[in-house]
């Protein structure tokens, strides 16, 4: 991904909504910063939309953007195998052009350790090798973490205030 050597100052600060798959997910862009919020099961029919939004991310973004996933769920449940599978499929066709990735589970307990369990085995299997990946608690976590890898890998200066307040806005359920 090229780096310019000036960075670039952005004064986008809305969430832009970009759509998604009722009951699975939604999708939103913070500068060029993606949010992914998923409010209950992931689905294998959700996978289609999932991976044309990636492409769209993709298309837009061509200097590379960061994501960030939100599990808003009290209680999320895990994607099965074929839908797993997908997952793995797409984020290995679009992780070139990823810099960083956060991933929000707020849930705690048995089921917050089974979901950093789903996602590190994810990961494991994309065999990301370029893509910092850090699995968080909190959005303010995920700002704190993201923004400065975000703006060192593209050059960028994305607003770390800005950012949580897009995380929170996205993470409220509307």
């Amino acid at each position: 991904m090229p780096i310019s050597e000036t960075p670039v100052k952005h004064t986008v600060t809305a969430l832009e909504p970009l759509g998604g798959y009722p009951g699975d997910f939604s999708a939103h862009t913070f500068e060029n910063i993606v949010v992914f919020t998923w409010h209950g099961v992931t689905t294998l029919e959700s996978m289609p939309t999932f991976e044309a939004l990636t492409t769209q991310f993709r298309q837009r973004f061509e200097r590379g953007f960061s994501v960030v996933h939100l599990i808003t769920s009290g209680h999320p449940r895990m994607p099965d195998a074929a839908t797993r599978d997908e997952l793995v499929r797409i984020q290995k066709r679009h992780e070139d052009v990823a810099a960083c990735c956060a991933v929000v589970i707020p849930v705690q307990g048995f089921v917050g350790s089974a979901l950093r369990g789903l996602v590190t085995a994810i990961v494991l299997r994309t065999q990301r090798t370029h893509v910092e990946l850090k699995i968080v608690g909190t959005v303010e976590a995920a700002a704190e973490w993201l923004t400065p890898l975000h703006n060192a890998k593209l050059g960028l200066q994305v607003d770390a205030s800005q950012l949580l307040a897009a995380l929170r806005q996205a993470a409220t359920p509307h």
